[in-house]
């Protein structure tokens, strides 16, 4: 049995502690019984038996309590420390430095004379690890910023070359990151490369190209690559240049697209601009769902610039449907792409009504501005009392104009006053129905603030909506008297809500709607005007009533009476822009809406997009929901204007007539973007809605407002 130290005689150490002192085995001073530790050097003077956890002498031989040989405990110890230093000697032959030099500082930590021999073999063994450590972290350090070096400059094999030697635990994240790619890059070099000599044998210059850009790539710096990559691109823009003079057009942009990034200049972006635009302006002349004024100034750019009997002919075809009188209630004539909407039904661009009667000259007037009339006509119809909905904005006031309101009318003035413009229409009652007896447009000069009336370019301009009104009321003073004159909310105005009741009572249904305002808009109802609408009570119990619900605050409700009242117009009702449509919508396809039975309930749906929002609202005989978005034409003509670096006023007439935008595939990409959010927008708020077991279902889209006529906007917004 090997010893660190020889012990003193266990006879000594007896007797004294029969004379109440224990002398330090360490260096032999005498203390007192009570000391637990050393006076002379501070070792410890006693430690707990392994066996019994009794307390007993360092130089205690058996343990007085349990009779358990302490020697042995020691000798164990002594075992753990000389295999705790094999270990870490291991360890250090694995390069796990840390690990061994932790293990051998806890050797060292021990408080125990009678282990100082493996005590300083592991101090010993400590050093020269540490020692050691440092070399090899500096000689790892100097591989590692050389392997940096090397793929800095696309030597992967040099990176390879210095650090597959070192062990995978010296390697930072970063090198262990580097050599996988280096490996991976020569990997695929020689997989490339093989390619490579396939495609040069079989003379596929296209295949070439991509392999010549991959392999740059790779390995930028690699002078054989950059000796084939002219010569690739040379013929790839010969054939490019050849296939564009035969018009066709995607062969040649897949010989551009081939060409290698280095080898794209100048010349190279032209004629990626030149195809990008034909393929463009083919895509949109052959995709779009209706026959309109910018798509044949489309075409024919395309024929100019092709001059090819194909080209020639669809200018022809386009224009003879173009100058082909629409189908009534039809704004546009169908074109080649599809018009089924994602709704419901067929597509239709509104633009003149039926069931309403209208001279030929006044539908001559309506149709410079199609589909421009059906809020105002909206209007008028409830200034008739011959309303879906009949609720106004106004609050309901004693008097004469009250009196006028209460009676349903022989005649009525809508009048639409929106951000660009007035546009007025007079119905009067006769014996074969109603009729239009008077139209009004006034276009403003400049475009007023969203609410405001305050012209956008000049705050201190006098407010063109009140010019306009006064221009109005001059102009038709003799047709005002005993006509009550019904205006509008903007959609943006206006919080509109779908709820679907019980069957309940009139009156019970009344009190549920109020709660649902109170919910849905957290403001005193004296501050709020209010219009209800809810449907006939089913015959069937199990079906619900469907209400709808629309919330103004009386301050925007006021301005606008306000710009009336200025004007020395009285106004009998308000109403907002989405149900004014529903309105229109219930009369106009009053036929279509018939309830057929129970089970079925067909509907329409119209989408309003103008200058400031876009609403889209779903009528049946049962039903009335609306939405109202905050995506509209202005968006739109600013995209248009900042990427053509245009004026606004410009940018509005380029919405219409992408022919004359120098590059328009890149311009229409970005609001194409924005057409793809609305429509989004739009089918996640419907869709939910149209998920109802109860809901109708649409047989027909129609859409009315200017942006709808933006190029572009049915396909990208509507279309299934």
């Amino acid at each position: 049995m090997s010893t660190d130290q020889t012990l003193p005689d266990r006879g000594t150490a007896a007797s004294s502690a029969a004379a109440n002192t224990n002398q330090c085995g360490s260096c032999q001073t005498t203390n007192t019984k009570e000391s637990k530790f050393c006076a002379g050097c501070g070792q410890s003077l006693y430690e707990p038996c392994v066996s019994c956890n009794a307390t007993v002498m360092l130089t205690q031989r058996f343990c007085g309590s349990c009779g358990a040989d302490l020697d042995e405990s020691l000798n164990a110890k002594r075992e753990n420390n000389n295999s705790q230093i094999a270990k870490s000697v291991a360890l250090v032959k694995e390069n796990d430095h840390d690990q061994a030099i932790q293990i051998l500082r806890s050797v060292i930590k021990t408080d125990d004379y009678r282990l100082s021999e493996s005590i300083e073999k592991a101090e010993q063994v400590l050093q020269r690890v540490i020692h050691l450590r440092e070399r090899t972290a500096a000689d790892v350090a100097q591989l590692q910023d050389q392997a940096k070096a090397a793929a800095e400059a696309s030597d992967h094999e040099r990176v390879i070359a210095c650090l597959e030697k070192l062990p995978k635990q010296l390697l930072s994240d970063d090198s262990a990151k580097l050599l996988q790619h280096s490996r991976s890059t020569i990997e695929q070099l020689m997989s490339l490369n093989a390619e490579l000599q396939a495609a040069m044998k079989a003379s596929n210059w296209k295949l070439l190209g991509h392999l010549v850009n991959r392999l740059l790539s790779l390995a930028p710096e690699n002078p054989n690559y950059q000796k084939i990559a002219p010569k690739v691109a040379k013929r790839l823009f010969a054939s490019a240049e050849k296939r564009f003079a035969l018009h066709d057009f995607d062969s040649a942009a897949d010989c551009l697209d081939a060409i290698p990034d280095c080898q794209r200049d100048e010349e190279f972006d032209t004629l990626v601009e030149r195809i990008t635009d034909l393929r463009w302006i083919v895509s949109e002349v052959d995709r779009e769902p209706f026959a309109t004024v910018g798509l044949g100034r489309l075409a024919v750019r395309l024929a100019k610039q092709t001059d090819t009997d194909e080209s020639k002919k669809r200018v022809k075809d386009l224009a003879a449907t173009i100058r082909k009188t629409p189908q009534l209630p039809h704004a546009l004539n169908r074109w080649k792409g599809n018009a089924s909407s994602w709704m419901g039904g067929e597509i239709g661009m509104l633009g003149q009504v039926t069931r309403i009667n209208v001279s030929d000259e006044l539908r001559l007037q309506m149709l410079k501005n199609p589909s421009g009339f059906c809020i105002a006509i909206g209007l008028a119809i409830q200034g008739m009392g011959k309303s879906r909905i009949s609720d106004s904005f106004l609050p309901s006031k004693k008097g004469l104009l009250s009196s006028l309101t209460r009676k349903k009318s022989k005649s009525a003035w809508g009048i639409d006053l929106g951000t660009t413009g007035l546009r007025a229409v007079q119905l009067v009652d006769t014996p074969d129905g109603l009729s239009i007896q008077n139209i009004y447009t006034d276009v403003f000069d400049a475009p007023t603030d969203d609410q405001t009336g305050s012209a956008k370019q000049d705050q201190a301009t006098p407010d063109k909506s009140v010019q306009g009104l006064q221009k109005f009321a001059q102009l038709h003073a003799d047709m005002l008297a005993d006509s009550p004159i019904w205006t509008n909310l903007s959609a943006p105005e206006i919080v509109n809500r779908l709820v679907k009741l019980p069957p309940l009572k009139d009156k019970v249904a009344a009190e549920a709607l109020d709660q649902e305002v109170s919910r849905m808009i957290p403001v005193d109802a004296s501050e709020l005007g209010i219009v209800r609408w809810l449907s006939p009570m089913p015959d069937d119990e199990t079906k619900g009533r469907p209400a709808t619900i629309a919330v103004a605050r009386n301050a925007s409700i006021q301005k606008q009476v306000n710009r009336f009242d200025t004007a020395n117009l009285q106004v009998a009702g308000v109403q907002s822009d989405p149900i004014a449509l529903a309105n229109f919508v219930a009369y106009e396809f009053a036929d279509q809406l018939k309830s057929k039975d129970d089970e079925h309930d067909d509907a329409i749906a119209i989408v309003d997009s103008g200058a400031t929002s876009t609403s889209a609202i779903i009528v049946s005989a049962r039903s009335c929901a609306v939405w109202t978005f905050e995506h509209a034409g202005d968006e739109l003509t600013k995209t248009i204007a900042r990427e053509t670096k245009k004026t606004l006023t410009d940018a509005e007439i380029l919405k219409l007539n992408p022919a004359s935008i120098q590059h328009p595939a890149a311009v229409f990409s970005e609001i194409e973007i924005k057409y793809e959010s609305l429509r989004q927008r739009l089918e996640r708020s419907v869709s939910k809605a149209q998920d109802d077991r109860d809901a109708p279902t649409v047989i027909q889209t129609w859409i009315v407002g200017g942006t709808t006529r933006c190029h572009g906007w049915v396909r990208h917004v509507l279309t299934s």
